[in-house]
């Protein structure tokens, strides 16, 4: 009977109950959430530390390519620049000289008027305008004045700033073209209108040239100036200033020895002396 008792008793101090297991199993469990947790951190946080270090890399290598890319292009300038070992004016004409081929060099040019014309030069050659626009007003204007002729492009006068290489331009189609009319697009300078025209009269033959002009003097020696260049003494009586009609008839009188001319000349002072000439010849 003792025996039997202490059995049971044994029994059940071995035995727990299901309330200890469930404690012990719940213990059990939040043991191993927290273990499995942890190593999730660790693993989260290795991740972090390897792309942190692969981003270092990254950085560093591009870092590298940049620099080395720097130094190489800077080699290779020095290495293409044919004037890095000159100094001076010798450099200075030395990128000039090179510049016909790239006008790049034309900007590492120290002196002033040089770079200019170097700029000035390559944007003729290639007729490009956009080049013209690097250089002063004065320089650009005879730039474009210079394209133009080249394209022969009479309308490109007109975008020309500067007045004076404006007119030059349009001075140069008038001769090209053969024709005094182009002269009438100079508008703000009455001088240098006249002169296109005179010079086309000249040049063409054509007396109404000579008529557009405006200045009573220089419309005066066109006319005389062409009468005698064309062999046409009646342009002499083309309301030309006194002075300069009897000059007109007074040369025709004593080329072809015609008296009859001096009877043309209003002025008595030019006409006596025409009439005084033949006077010396009929005595010789």
């Amino acid at each position: 009977m003792t025996n039997k008792k202490s059995q049971a008793k044994i029994s059940n101090a071995k035995e727990p109950s299901s309330k200890q297991l469930k404690k012990k199993k719940k213990s059990s469990d939040s043991s191993n959430n927290r273990s499995g947790l942890s190593v999730m951190q660790k693993e989260v946080h290795s991740q972090i530390r390897q792309i942190q270090k692969n981003l270092k890399s990254v950085i560093f290598s591009v870092a590298v390519i940049v620099i080395l890319m720097a130094v190489l292009l800077f080699f290779i300038a020095n290495s293409q620049d044919p004037c890095s070992d000159l100094k001076g004016i010798q450099k200075d004409e030395c990128y000039s000289e090179n510049a016909l081929d790239n006008v790049k060099y034309c900007f590492d040019i120290d002196n002033a008027a040089l770079k200019e014309s170097c700029i000035s030069s390559y944007a003729i050659a290639k007729n490009d305008t956009s080049i013209c626009s690097d250089l002063s007003e004065k320089s650009q204007g005879y730039c474009q004045k210079s394209i133009a002729v080249n394209t022969e492009d009479v309308s490109s006068c007109l975008s020309i700033d500067d007045s004076f290489w404006r007119n030059e331009c349009y001075i140069s189609f008038s001769n090209m073209f053969g024709d005094y009319a182009i002269c009438k697009n100079i508008k703000d300078n009455l001088i240098s209108r006249n002169n296109c025209l005179y010079d086309s009269a000249l040049s063409l033959n054509e007396s109404s040239a000579c008529e557009s002009i405006d200045d009573d003097n220089q419309r005066s020696l066109c006319y005389y100036r062409l009468a005698v260049q064309i062999d046409e003494p009646e342009l002499c009586s083309n309301d030309l200033l006194l002075n300069y009609e009897g000059m007109c008839y007074l040369k025709f009188a004593k080329q072809q020895q015609d008296e009859g001319f001096c009877d043309g000349i209003s002025s008595s002072l030019i006409r006596d002396e025409c009439l005084a000439y033949f006077n010396r010849t009929s005595v010789n």
